[in-house]
């Protein structure tokens, strides 16, 4: 019965590591399909116990059969077709190959994953080899093992990565499994430890036929009292194995940050075919239409945003302004170049009725949700696209936009150049442009009053005509800024307006990116809340981004605006007057430092990349050390346990040095056989009785090798190499009168024979002395590698003993 109830423990135990893991799924289907994988394997090894099938065939077993199963689900599974690694080009490993792409498909999925097949199956094989390593240990033994505690921390650990730290993030599941550790701990073992340590199953039987004729005895208590106390001071290591594994899983969990170590960022996701084409020629089609309805947006719950974006253009080569996109689908952890700001606020809306035609899909902020149509999301930006287009359905989009108040924004830097270095390029600016924003930032002292300057140094008097010519190049803008109306400049498009305020921000170290979108500020709400957009409301402006606040939108274009549709192209022959320089002309003066050149943003990811990897081993650095000294601290209580012991202790300290130098004793060994192990065979020409068993001690040589005499105990006690055997035996018989009989009335003999052997220890020596005289031998015996890590070795914990 214990040996079910210890498997039972086990597999609640290692079903309990599972729910983090389910909690990165979608649906309730994931927690009864990995805690089914959980509680399985017990059943295998149980199985495999009834008709004696060695644990590693059934180890074995198990596995094949898991990744068989894992390899038939994953073949119905679609793909998207890509070239194989030539690391993978071998028939094997071809084989596993659906289960080798299940892994990154899962950490580039949505968070939540979808609780189908191909997301479900790397994670149920996960719990499945976990626990089946697990139960070949647990199962069929009557006492707690430490294998469910490993099995749980294998497990919580991959849930608090697959989460990033928020499938647990009130600690319930961690603390819930630290409980049910510790009460397994206390209440499976049923054996008294400190008989088992001496004299192993015969013992315990021993003291069980002995205890009527010894209760009468002036020593009858003394035996349930020590071992009453000694299997209290076994639960020590267990308790601060549980409350480690407590304190770490909700220092990890409980505290989840943006920062929060994310793996899924470690997969690059696959590359998806898109073909998009630049909206800024619609733009002008849209505003030469005014009237015309282009889509219709209606809240979901919550507020509408004021502006929806179409696409975000943060790359500029001096000629055009473009996205390098990294598109993914929309849930998917990928964190963007810039770090939201610190005060957001939720948008939920509606589209219907599109006429927009393309790929482009309206958002606002980061999109957290989209429902109705297969949309991908650029994680820099927030833009959204359909590969497909949007179709007629409508489509619900939630998001989270940057809403920072003023103090805020006033009050505001700017991040370091290598950090936006991105939304900083001006590849050969002219001068004549650093020149002007230079100028118009004169006299600020702050970052959003140079934001404001240069907006309304653009905007100055200039006009806004939606039938000016479009483009935003080093040329067009220096044309629009510096030439007088007659010939051309003054003005523009909102494209210009943008473009040239973005440029001069970006002189003078504002991040910035151009948005081409819809205003929806002046917009009228029906009856609904809907508003209907059209071609008037579409525009181009800027976001500038600041530290903490967000990317804050600023449109430095005029409020109203004309359509001539019909102005002067500006002069391009060489007898122009007053021609600014031209586009890509090298500026003669050296780059501020606010600006970074092409390569910059490389090499800074380089070295944020190598101080990362500096960290991390200098973490894993700290927590080896940690673990060595929590190892050493834990031998040394449980040295002075056994020292505290008496004569049951020594000997318990005997059989932990018998462990660690590679000799432990056989497990249902009584003390005098233990200690014929330990010494190899009795002393030579001293026949000796073992009084437990009744026989003679054969002669011989002592079989604890080694040179070391000396002094080999404390305060100068030494054993001679042919008393060696004969030590071990006179703490045996020691330790065995301790633990089953009250003490002898003359203590004139050795351990198991009537006379001492030369060199052997005296029957005055303490217990603690003649332990030592031992452990020192066996220590000076074992290799090299035993001896360094002789007093932090966890061996001792799960040691090969009879009371194991």
């Amino acid at each position: 019965m214990s040996r079910f109830v210890t498997a039972a423990w086990s597999a609640l135990v290692v079903a309990l590591s599972t729910l983090p893991l389910a909690a990165g799924y979608s649906a309730p289907l994931a927690i009864g399909v990995l805690i089914g994988c959980a509680i399985v394997p017990f059943g295998v090894a149980g199985l495999g116990r009834v008709v004696r099938i060695g644990r590693g065939w059934v180890a074995v077993a198990g596995t094949v059969l898991a990744v068989s199963a894992a390899l038939i689900l994953l073949d119905g599974v679609d793909t998207e077709s890509q070239a194989v690694p030539g690391w993978r080009a071998s028939p094997a490993l071809r084989v596993l190959g659906p289960l080798i792409d299940s892994v990154p498909r899962l950490l580039t999925a949505p968070r939540p994953a979808p609780a189908d097949v191909g997301y479900l199956v790397p994670t149920a094989l996960l719990v499945w080899i976990v626990a089946l390593g697990v139960a070949v240990v647990a199962v069929g033994r009557a006492r707690a093992t430490a294998a469910p505690l490993v099995g749980a921390v294998a497990l919580q650990v991959a849930g608090g990565l697959l989460t990033a730290g928020r499938g647990d993030s009130s600690g319930a599941v961690a603390l819930a499994t630290a409980v049910v550790l510790l009460l397994g701990w206390v209440l499976l073992p049923s054996q008294a430890r400190a008989s088992a340590r001496v004299g192993g199953v015969g013992a315990t039987e021993a003291a069980g036929a002995a205890a009527p004729t010894a209760a009468s005895g002036p020593g009858a208590a003394a035996a349930p009292t020590t071992t009453s106390a000694t299997a209290r001071r076994g639960l020590l290591v267990p308790a601060v194995a549980a409350l480690i594994l407590a304190s770490f899983a909700l220092t990890a969990v409980a505290v989840p940050t943006v920062r929060s170590f994310e793996p899924r960022t470690l997969v690059p996701p696959p590359e998806l075919p898109l073909a998009a084409t630049n909206p800024i020629p619609t733009l002008s089609l849209w505003n030469s239409r005014p009237d015309t309805p282009v889509l219709s947006v209606s809240p979901d719950g919550a507020s509408l945003p004021e502006r929806l974006t179409i696409a975000a253009l943060p790359d500029f080569d001096g000629a055009a302004w473009t996205i390098d996109a990294r598109l993914r689908a929309v849930g998917v952890v990928d964190d963007p170049d810039l770090d939201p700001g610190t005060r957001q606020r939720e948008v939920a809306y509606v589209l219907t009725d599109s006429a927009l035609g393309g790929v482009w899909v309206p958002s606002a902020g980061m999109a957290q949700s989209v429902s109705g149509a297969d949309v991908l999301m650029d994680t820099d930006t927030g833009v959204l696209l359909a590969p497909e287009g949007l179709g007629d359905d409508p489509v619900t989009i939630h998001g989270l936009v940057d809403a920072p108040v003023d103090t805020e924004i006033g009050r505001a830097g700017t991040p370091m150049a290598e950090v936006a270095a991105r939304y900083l390029e001006l590849p050969r600016i002219p001068a004549s442009l650093r020149e002007e924003s230079a100028a118009l930032i004169q006299g600020t002292t702050s970052r959003w009053e140079q934001a404001l300057a240069i907006a309304e140094g653009v905007r100055g008097e200039r006009t806004l005509d939606v039938g000016a010519p479009s483009g935003s190049s080093y040329g067009r803008i220096q044309e629009f800024l510096f030439l007088p109306a007659a010939d051309g400049g003054q003005v523009g498009t909102s494209e210009q307006f943008a473009a040239s305020f973005a440029v001069l921000a970006r002189a003078a170290g504002l991040p910035t990116r151009l948005v081409i979108g819809f205003d929806l500020t002046d917009a009228v709400a029906g009856a609904d809340g809907s508003v209907t957009v059209t071609g008037d409301d579409a525009r181009m402006w800027a976001e500038v981004y600041f530290a903490r606040a967000g990317w804050v939108a600023l449109d430095a274009s005029p409020a109203t605006s004309t359509d001539t549709g019909d102005l002067p192209e500006p002069p391009t022959s060489d007898d122009q007057p007053d021609r600014p320089e031209d586009v890509g002309a090298e500026d003669d003066q050296d780059t501020e430092e606010n600006v970074a050149e092409p390569g910059d943003d490389a090499d800074g990811r380089t070295a944020m990349n190598l101080v990362t990897g500096l960290t991390l081993l200098a973490g894993l650095a700290l927590l080896g050390v940690l673990a060595v000294a929590g190892l050493a601290t834990a031998r040394a209580v449980r040295r002075r346990r056994w020292r505290a012991g008496g004569a049951v202790g020594a000997w318990a300290q005997v059989l932990d040095a018998a462990v660690l130098a590679g000799r432990p004793v056989p497990r249902s060994s009584a003390a005098p056989d233990a200690a014929r192990v330990l010494a190899g065979a009795g002393e030579t020409g001293h026949a000796a009785r073992d009084r437990t068993l009744g026989g003679p001690v054969s002669g011989g040589s002592s079989g604890l090798e080694g040179d070391g005499g000396g002094d080999l105990g404390s305060g100068g006690v030494a054993a001679a190499p042919e008393g060696r055997g004969a030590t071990a035996l006179m703490l045996a018989e020691r330790a065995e009168r301790a633990a089953f009989g009250p003490e002898p009335r003359a203590v004139a003999s050795t351990a198991v024979g009537q006379s001492v052997p030369a060199g052997a220890l005296s029957g005055a020596t303490s217990d603690w002395e003649l332990a030592t005289a031992v452990e020192r031998d066996l220590r000076a015996s074992a290799s090299a590698w035993r001896r360094a890590v002789w007093w932090v070795s966890p061996a001792v914990f799960g040691g090969r003993r009879a009371d194991r």
